[in-house]
C-alpha cells in the first residue's frame, strides 16, 4: 500500500534483521540492522520491507489510543 498514516503519538524503532524504509513525509529513510528512528506519529509516514528477507524489528508506539 501506497498511502501514508498518521496519528498521535510518538514511534520508536530499532531495526534488528533486514531493511526497512521509513517514508516520512517527503523524505525516505532506509534502516538496516542495528539502525534506530524515532519520529512524531503525526507526520504522515509508511514502513516498507525492501530487502529480500523479512525485517524484524522492535517497533513502539507511545501515546497511540486504542479504538473506542
Amino acid at each position: 500500500d501506497e498511502r501514508l498514516i498518521r496519528h498521535v503519538g510518538r514511534e520508536y524503532g530499532f531495526v534488528l534483521r533486514g531493511v526497512l524504509e521509513v517514508t516520512l513525509g517527503f523524505e525516505t529513510y532506509r534502516l538496516n540492522a542495528g539502525d534506530s528512528i524515532s519520529f512524531d506519529s503525526s507526520r504522515p509516514h509508511r514502513l516498507t520491507n525492501v530487502g529480500d528477507e523479512p525485517v524484524e524489528a522492535i517497533w513502539f508506539d507511545q501515546g497511540m489510543h486504542p479504538p473506542s
